[in-house]
């Protein structure tokens, strides 16, 4: 059986994926078939699953790659070949290792200083997968530079619509959590925006954004302050200002 999942078919795909060849729609480009297994490349390709990824290869079965182009590859002899030949493009079953849950670990570490005091918890972010497997994506660590850098006690995680990332926030400030997040494939962790709230919109035109609540003070003369919900894009850039009612939330 041919293991060679990274060096040769990946080169493949990088050849091919600029061609232009109408795909199938059944499994996204850039899976890999092993068996009667389904991964994403890049987690394939990833040194932290060759374990998982050579226990699929010695199960048994032929190796199968999408390219980027919607072509299935012949891992062997790298030949196109016809989508039916390949489990789950012809309507068979093919379990897909995919991200299914997100768990919090605390770690029983010392506490970790806030703007808000000291943290409820020095805890971990974990990603479990279908096939029960789990991997650590972030761990709270002091502050480097600025308060948005730290994170410490995690909660709220979110599993973005499309899987590929958590949202999560962490306690930073007196008046207000940091919202970050984490890129599952890559594990680059970055801050988002200020919020005391976080809610991903599952549908409708900002399907995929995020419902944020941030503290936020007025200018002069008026000063004050006031805490609005506010629709955010994945970088934390305003697209909506909703008020400060809960109630206007129902429509998204």
């Amino acid at each position: 059986m041919n293991k060679k999942i990274v060096s040769s078919v990946l080169t493949m795909l990088i050849i091919l994926g600029s061609t232009s060849i109408s795909a199938f729609a059944t499994m996204d480009n850039g899976t890999v078939v092993i068996g009667s297994k389904s991964f994403e490349l890049a987690y394939a390709n990833d040194p932290e699953n060759s374990t998982e990824i050579t226990n699929a290869i010695i199960e048994g079965g032929l190796i199968y790659v999408k390219d980027f182009s919607g072509d299935w590859l012949d891992n062997t002899t790298g030949d196109i070949v016809q989508a039916s030949l390949v489990p789950g493009e012809d309507a068979e079953q093919v379990d897909t290792v995919s991200p299914v849950d997100i768990i919090l670990k605390d770690t029983n570490k010392a506490l970790l200083s806030t703007g808000a005091g000291d943290t409820a918890v020095n805890n971990e972010l974990w990603v479990k997968y279908s096939d029960g497997t789990e991997e650590l994506l972030v761990v709270c660590h002091d502050e480097e530079v600025d308060v948005k850098d730290i994170i410490a006690g995690i909660f709220n995680p979110q599993l973005s619509k499309d899987k590929k990332k958590v949202y999560f926030m962490s306690e930073a400030w007196a008046t207000s959590a940091a919202i970050h997040v984490v890129d599952i494939e890559s594990k680059n962790q970055q801050f988002v925006c200020p919020g005391n709230y976080l809610r991903i919109i599952e549908k409708g035109q900002y399907s995929g954004d995020l419902i944020v609540n941030q503290h936020r003070y007025n200018d002069a003369p008026n000063y004050g302050s006031y805490d609005n919900y506010y629709i955010v894009d994945e970088n934390g850039i305003q697209l909506e200002d909703l008020g400060d009612d809960p109630a206007e939330l129902d429509d998204y």
